[in-house]
Order: structure tokens, then sequence, then C-alpha cells
């Protein structure tokens, strides 16, 4: 079939060119007041005439706030707000181009300040499951109103996104439907791989001690609107202390690391504070709920993009999901409109005959294209693997190794852990709040610190499409340690460019049982009852499952396994002293191999390629943008 994707004609048009707002507290079962903003589309300046379907934005990033001279922001907000004048009210339809874009197609907005931040009063500390319930509850309110339908949608990414998911747990009646984009699970926001990601938590819990700070966030409306800002900020005040509010990043990986029960895992850095839980293990709850979901993610979405595919095969209820090669942030925009005039609106504007899944392949120059599929993992797949060898290839690295069809005769090579090697701060993990591509640093002289296996040149393109598994063969030296791996492609000129990455605490080599469906083959719980010691001297399998993708490699050029024992700029990788030796087993039976999962081109239906490249938008994603930066 053809779907022209992100061009949408014909079925519904432009009505407003602004809105009116209007903000108000909405008072919680348990009494917390919840600060919204109403949205109303308007034309030449007069409200719509009639009820309109309402769109919710549910927020801990300000539902509404004031600029100011040198605000702490991420680009992508910067780039959107950044021709206001100091001193503007800046609301949703200003910050999220979607919102901006369904008022303009008359759809109410209402957004929301989360219990504990803006000017909501409440604490923030391990309520997710709170801010899922006040969601809900807002959800009913506004059904109830003359201005709204009983139809009530939602969009937000992130942290937003992962709200939207938990009030689905709690089945409000009007929740028709919702569009989570990049919606991270607390485990591959936190602690994936059983490593503290200090790099992003960092990053985040400054972003929103900023962003939460009183001289931002916007008061409601009404005589006592600052009275009760006031009154809000001072509720929280013991809770946030001097240095970080509850809600960090920081804290939330603590209580990861307590929920697990890893009490003997190493100490992050940073102290603990309420218990949190994982909304992606609650699919069961959420397909009792009557809502439509539209799941939006992107290839290079930081840890998020496997855990989001798995909720999407877990869900019973009406889907969707789209994986791009875009920049988060820069997500599609005519997509949630035809969303919500499907569901919301009643507009049968064929969006639920198209597949469910639609992704883009992509290739290390600015090209992709638009696939769709009905089932996931790709039926056609074939896994092809790679053993690791220690035939030179000419990379300047530590070791110097090959990647062949073939196992090798046994051997072994010895490696001492440099724990001065890292992605830099502006990886697929960290960009968003700092850049607004993706930058690695030059992957030749983070190889040259570390284990390269390359292998010969292709003699066709092949496509990577899916999870890519190293089974590393290996002892250390010490108790302790950590391993970490990237893909990458490799032209004649010897250049690198990343593909993936993957890493793992060696403690939680485990594969266990995963609670939803899931793609690798090599899930770790990292739960205290499937850690197992690491004992020194003693050889053991360690499976890392790298972040999914869809890549074209192309002819000519060689893929490249990087192996190292730590990412100093991102994860909380402890130094040992003396430095840990990894001794990898290569060859025979069993040897340290890597398992690609290839799509076979010549079984593939025709009609999965689709037509539309979101042409009004730039991918982001272009690796030119950061296979250059160094």
């Amino acid at each position: 079939m053809k779907s022209d994707i992100n061009v949408y004609e014909g079925y519904t048009e432009v009505v407003a060119d602004g809105y009116q707002r209007s903000s108000q507290y909405v008072s919680m079962e348990d009494g917390c007041r919840i600060a919204i903003d109403i949205l109303k589309p308007t034309m030449n300046g007069e409200l719509l005439p009639g009820p309109k379907p309402t769109v919710v934005l549910a927020t801990g990033y300000r539902r509404a706030y004031y600029k100011k001279e040198n605000e702490f922001n991420a680009p992508k907000y910067a780039k959107l707000t950044g021709h206001l004048p100091v001193g503007a009210l800046i609301t949703a339809y200003e910050q999220r181009p979607a919102c901006q874009q369904v008022i303009h197609y008359g759809y109410n907005v209402v957004s929301l300040d989360f219990r504990g931040t803006g000017a909501s009063f409440g604490e923030q500390a391990g309520q997710n499951w709170r801010n899922g319930a006040d969601v809900a509850q807002v959800v009913d309110w506004i059904a109830e109103q003359e201005w709204a339908t009983d139809k009530v949608g939602m969009i937000g990414g992130s942290w937003e996104g992962v709200i939207q998911l938990l009030s689905m747990v709690w089945q409000p009646k009007h929740l028709t439907c919702v569009i989570p984009q990049i919606p991270p699970s607390i485990m591959n926001a936190t602690f994936d791989g059983g490593l503290t990601m200090i790099g992003f938590a960092k990053d985040w819990s400054d972003m929103r001690r900023g962003q939460d700070g009183a001289d931002y966030a916007a008061p409601v409306d009404g005589e006592d609107g600052q009275k009760l800002f006031d009154e809000a900020q001072a509720e929280r005040a013991p809770v946030y202390g001097d240095t970080a509010s509850s809600n960090t990043m920081l804290n939330a990986t603590r209580d990861f690391l307590i929920r697990a029960g890893l009490r003997n895992a190493p100490e992050p850095p940073f102290p603990e504070l309420g218990p949190l839980q994982d909304v992606f293990d609650e699919f069961e709850r959420m397909n009792k709920a009557n809502t439509a979901v539209y799941l939006q993610t992107g290839w290079w979405d930081m840890t998020f993009p496997g855990a989001c595919i798995d909720l999407f095969r877990a869900l019973t209820v009406p889907k969707r999901i789209i994986v791009g090669p875009w920049n988060p942030g820069e997500l599609p925009t005519l997509e949630p409109l035809r969303w919500f005039d499907y569901w919301l609106k009643g507009i049968d504007n064929g969006i639920m005959d198209e597949p469910e899944m639609i992704f883009s392949t992509s290739t290390t120059t600015p090209e992709f294209v638009w696939k769709g599929t009905s089932e996931w993992p790709l039926p056609e797949c074939d896994s092809q693997t790679l053993f690791l060898n220690g035939d030179a290839q000419g990379t300047q690295a530590v070791i110097d190794g090959g990647l062949s069809d073939a196992s090798p005769a046994e051997s072994t090579v010895n490696y001492t852990v440099d724990y001065n090697v890292g992605m830099g701060n502006c990886g697929r993990m960290r960009f968003m709040l700092r850049d607004e591509y993706v930058r690695h640093p030059d992957m030749n002289i983070r190889a040259s610190k570390s284990m390269a296996f390359t292998g010969p040149e292709l003699a066709e393109d092949i496509e990577i499409t899916g999870i890519v598994t190293l089974w590393l063969e290996m002892a250390t030296t010490t108790s302790a340690g950590a391993i970490h791996a990237t893909l990458e492609e490799v032209k004649p000129n010897g250049d690198a460019t990343y593909l993936s990455e993957g890493w793992l605490d060696l403690r939680h080599r485990k594969i266990s049982e995963c609670p939803r469906p899931h793609d690798g083959p090599a899930y770790h719980s990292q739960g205290e009852a499937d850690l197992q010691d690491v004992v020194p001297g003693e050889r053991m399998t360690v499976p890392v499952e790298m972040y999914p993708i869809s890549v074209k490699v192309t002819s000519g050029n060689r893929l490249r396994l990087v192996v190292a024992g730590t990412d100093c700029d991102n994860l909380y990788v402890p130094a040992q002293d003396p430095a840990s030796e990894l001794t990898v087993y290569l060859g025979g039976e069993n040897g340290s191999r890597l398992e690609l999962p290839l799509e076979n081109a010549a079984q593939r239906p025709g009609e999965r390629i689709l037509e539309g490249a979101f042409a009004d938008q730039d991918p982001g994603y272009a690796f030119g943008e950061w296979k250059e930066s160094k």
C-alpha cells in the first residue's frame, strides 16, 4: 500500500489564528490544588462558538512562565521562544508546536502543572502515581465543562508521556486517546544496564531546578494568584531543601536502586527520597482503559526506543507507533492532528487503516526511507553471527582484532580498563539538554583506548533492523566492573560513525524473564534476585544488548565493535585500584560473538515502503551532523 504520511489535506481545516487564555486551580480528591491553563481557539480575536474537544498537556516543565534574560532551557525550547521579548508570558501555545497546531484546527488545550511543580500545591517526591491520578481527575473534570465536549486527548514528551500512560492506569472515563512522545521507563532513564546514568541525571536535575524556581513559573489568574503561588512554593520548600527539588532525576535514580533492592550497588553521589515505580510494567491495567495510544519516538532518543517498542507490543488497545530519525522534540506535527481528528472529532481520515508501526531506515548520510509493518520484530529478519578474533585490522586500539563469519581458533586477549574512556556530553543520552543535535566524540580516539574488532569490507549493502547483541566471554581480575560497547560503521578512509551502543554492570549479566514482550535475546531485570557475583578469574558470559536501530550499512564499508570498561561521561562506574584487567575469550564453540538482525530485502514485501518523508521538517538526526564532531 502507499501512504503519504505527514500529508493531511481534505479532512479538516484551519479555523483559528490564536487563543484566549484563562487559568485557575482545580482541587483533587485529597484537597491538593492543581494549577491549569485553559487555551480556547480564537479567530480575529473572537472565541469560536460551541464546545470543543480538548487536548491536555500535563507537565512538570512549566505549564506557563515568564521569559527571563538568562534562563536554563533545552535548545529546542530556546529555538521556539527566542523571538519573544524578556518578560513575555509563554504558554503551551508558544512552547509546543503540536499545541499550536491543534488550537488552529479548533481544539481547546488545557495545560497543567504536576503537583509539587510550577504553581501547583503538593509535593513531588515519589508522586508519579499520584500525578497519574491527578490528571485522570482533571480529564473527567474537563468533560463536565460547558466549553468542552466529552472527548479528551493528551500529548507530551518524556515525563509528560509517562504521566499519560499512568493516567490510563486510573481509567478516566473521558480519556479517549493519548500521544506519549519519547516516554521513558524509570529503569531506562536512571539505571539502565544496572549502571547509574549520572550524566543525564545531572543535566535533567539542573534543568528542573532552574524551571521550578519561584522566579519562573506563572501564577494563576485572580487577585489571590500571586499569594496562592507563594503558598504553593512555601508548602514544598521543606522537601526541596537548599540544593535540589524532590523531583530531580538524581533522586529518582536513588529511588530506583532502593525499589530494586540493590543496597549493595555502588552508592551514587546523591541522596535518597521516596519510592518510585515503573509505569511500563503496568500495561495490563492500561489495556483496561478505553483509550487509544499513539506512541512516538526516535531510534536515538536516549535509552527509550526499545522500551517504547516493547510497550507498544504489549498493548491491546487501539494503537500505533512511529519510530523516526529525528531529534527529540522535533517529532511530526501533523501526525498528532490526524490522531486527534480521528478519535476526538470522528473524522474518518484513514489513519487506522495504515500499518500499526511506521519506522525509518537511515544511512550514515542524511538519507532515510519510511516503512510500515504489522509485525515486530520483522518476521523476515535473518540473524547473522560475527565472531570476535585476534586478527589485526590496523585500528589504533589497545586490542586490535577482527570480526569473521567463522569462529576462529581458541585464544584470549587481555585489556586493562581505561577509566577515562567516554562518549562525550552530547551523545544520545545528554544532547537534548545541551545541543540541538547529537554530537559524539571522535570514535577513533575512543577506539584507541579500547578493544576494537573490525569486520571485512561489505560486498553488498546490509540493513540492520532490531537489537544487536554482544555475547562476551570474559573474566576479570576484580569483583566489580562493567562493559560498554558501540557498533560503528567505518569508511575506507578510516572515518568511523556511531550506530548504536549498550552497556552492562557485570553483576547483572543474568538473562531474566521480561514482564512484557521484548525484542532482544538478553533482557536483564536488574533486580536483587537476579544478581550474580563476579568472581575474579572466573569465566562468564556477559550478554550486552545494544539499543535498537534500523540502518543501512553501505557496501565497501566495514562494521566495527568497540568494547570498553566504562563511559566516564555518562555512567557511574567506580574505578578499581588497581584497574581491572579483562580477559576476553575468542573462538571455539562458545567464543565471543556479535549477533546482527539483518532485514532480508529479497523477502521484504514491496508494500512495506511508504511514501512521504515528513518533508516539512528537518529530520534533525542527519548522521552528518555528528560524525564530523570532535
